[in-house]
C-alpha cells in the first residue's frame, strides 16, 4: 500500500515537473521568437531611416543647387542685360552729344560766313542754295538751313535725304533732293512758295498756298543767341510735322537770323535697330527723356496710324459752310506737360482736349494748326499779341473775358484737395 503511495506521488511529482517543464518551454520559445521579431523590426526601421536621410539629403542637395544655379542664372541674366543697356546709354548719348556739338559748330560757322559781302541780304538766293546744300551733304543729320529777316521773309532749305520720314511727309517724288520754302507777304495776305529742287538745284516744281508762317513769332527768333547759339527744347516743326530741336544765332552786322533745325525722330530708329528690337516684339522698352521729362525718342512703332473712332460730319447749314470754308488755319495752343488733358509726346499733341479738339475738325471742317514748344505763359502771351488763335482748357475769369470770348465749356474737370487721414478736415 505504502508502495503504491509513493509511486502514485512520484507520479504525480513527474506529470507536475513535465507540465512545468512544456510551460517554461513555451515561455522560453514565446520570448526568443518576440526577441527574434523586435531584432527584425529593429533592422527594418534602422534601414527606412538611413534611406529616407539619404533620399531627403539628395534632394535637398539637387534642390539647394538648382536654387544657387536659377539665382547665380538671374544675376548674370540682369548684369548682362545692364551691361546692354550701359553700352548702348553711352552710345546713344555719345551720338546725341556728338550730334548737338557738330549742330553748334555749324551755327556758328554759317553765321559767320552769313555775315560776309557775299551772302549779306537775300539778293543772292542762289548763292545762299550751294551753301546750304553744301553743309547739309557733309553734315547728313541736319534736316533744314534757314535764314529769316525782321520784316518776316523766311528762306528754307530742306535736306529730304536726312530723315525716311521727310520724304513722306514732304510728298517729295523720285529724283527730288532738296526742298526751298519761301514765305513771304504777297498781295492778298501771307504766301508760302515751295520748290522742290533735283540733285543739279534746278526746280523741278513749284507750289504755291497761303501760310499763316511768321518766323519772328517763334522762339527760335526771339530768342537767338548773339554770340552763343540759342537751343530749343525738342518741338513740332510746323512745316514738317515732326519732333525736333532748332539752334539758333543772330548773323552779325545784319537784322537776320540763322536756323539750323534737326530732327530728333531720327534717334528713334536707332533704337529699334538696336539690340533693343521694336518694344511691341521683344518686351523691351526704352525712352530717351529731355530734361524736361518729355519723351523725344523710343522704340515704340509710330503712334501715327491709330485705332480712330469713325465721326460724321454734322450737317451744317449754308450759312456754317460757308464761314467754315472762308476760316483759315487755326492755330491752337498745345501745352507741353500738363497730361493727360493736354500735352506732348516727341512733339506731337496728346490728350483729352487734343482729342476733342481734333474730332471738332473732323466733324466740321475746321483746320487746327497745334503751336506747341512753348510754356503756358508764353502760349498766353501769344494768344494776347494775336499771335494764336485758339487757347484752349482755360478757366474762366472776368479779366479774360475782356480779351477773349469764351466758347461753351470744352469738357469739365473736377478738382479735389487730398489731405493726410490724420490731419483737421478742411471746411467745405
Amino acid at each position: 500500500m505504502q508502495n503504491e503511495v509513493k509511486n502514485s506521488y512520484e507520479y504525480h511529482c513527474k506529470i507536475r515537473r513535465y507540465f512545468y517543464g512544456v510551460i517554461y518551454l513555451f515561455h522560453l520559445s514565446r520570448n526568443e521568437i518576440t526577441s527574434v521579431n523586435t531584432k527584425t523590426n529593429r533592422k527594418i526601421t534602422i534601414r527606412f531611416t538611413i534611406a529616407s536621410l539619404f533620399v531627403f539629403a539628395i534632394v535637398l542637395t539637387s534642390t539647394i543647387a538648382i536654387g544657387f544655379q536659377y539665382s547665380f542664372g538671374k544675376q548674370l541674366a540682369t548684369e548682362h542685360a545692364l551691361s546692354s543697356y550701359s553700352d548702348l546709354s553711352r552710345s546713344i548719348g555719345a551720338r546725341i552729344q556728338g550730334s548737338d556739338a557738330d549742330s553748334l559748330s555749324v551755327t556758328k560757322l554759317l553765321a559767320k560766313i552769313g555775315s560776309t559781302e557775299r551772302y549779306r541780304g537775300l539778293e543772292n538766293e542762289r548763292a545762299l542754295i550751294d551753301l546750304f546744300t553744301e553743309t547739309m551733304e557733309t553734315h547728313p543729320h541736319i534736316y533744314s538751313l534757314y535764314y529769316a529777316v525782321g520784316d518776316d521773309y523766311f528762306f528754307q532749305l530742306i535736306n529730304l535725304d536726312s530723315d525716311p520720314k521727310v520724304r513722306d511727309k514732304t510728298d517729295a517724288h523720285i529724283g527730288e533732293r532738296w526742298v526751298l520754302n519761301k514765305v513771304f507777304n504777297g498781295e492778298n495776305g501771307r504766301v508760302k512758295e515751295t520748290t522742290f529742287l533735283d540733285y543739279d538745284h534746278s526746280g523741278q516744281r513749284v507750289e504755291t498756298v497761303s501760310s499763316s508762317y511768321f518766323p519772328s513769332q517763334r522762339p527760335w527768333y526771339e530768342d537767338a543767341g548773339l554770340q552763343q547759339p540759342y537751343k530749343t527744347e525738342p518741338y513740332l516743326f510746323q512745316h514738317l510735322k515732326l519732333t525736333g530741336q532748332t539752334y539758333s544765332l543772330k548773323i552779325p552786322n545784319s537784322n537776320a537770323i540763322l536756323g539750323v533745325d534737326v530732327v530728333i525722330d531720327s534717334i528713334s530708329p536707332y533704337l529699334t535697330e538696336s539690340s533693343l528690337g521694336i518694344a511691341g516684339q521683344t518686351g523691351k522698352q526704352a525712352f530717351i527723356f529731355s530734361s524736361n521729362g518729355n519723351v523725344i525718342a523710343s522704340n515704340h512703332e509710330s503712334s501715327e496710324v491709330g485705332e480712330m473712332i469713325p465721326l460724321e460730319p454734322i450737317a451744317l447749314s449754308p450759312y456754317e459752310e460757308k464761314l467754315v470754308a472762308s476760316m483759315p488755319v487755326l492755330k491752337v495752343s498745345n501745352q507741353m506737360q500738363w497730361a493727360p488733358i493736354d500735352y506732348a509726346v516727341s512733339g506731337e499733341p496728346k490728350g483729352l482736349a487734343i482729342d476733342i479738339l481734333d474730332a471738332i475738325s473732323a466733324q466740321t471742317g475746321l483746320r487746327f494748326e497745334y503751336i506747341n514748344g512753348l510754356t503756358w505763359s508764353e502760349l498766353t502771351q501769344q494768344f494776347e499779341r494775336r499771335q494764336i488763335d485758339v487757347l484752349h482748357s482755360v478757366l474762366y475769369s472776368d479779366s479774360r473775358a475782356q480779351i477773349a470770348k469764351f466758347s461753351q465749356p470744352l469738357y469739365e474737370l473736377p478738382f479735389g484737395v487730398v489731405t493726410q487721414d490724420n490731419g483737421e478736415r478742411l471746411p467745405m
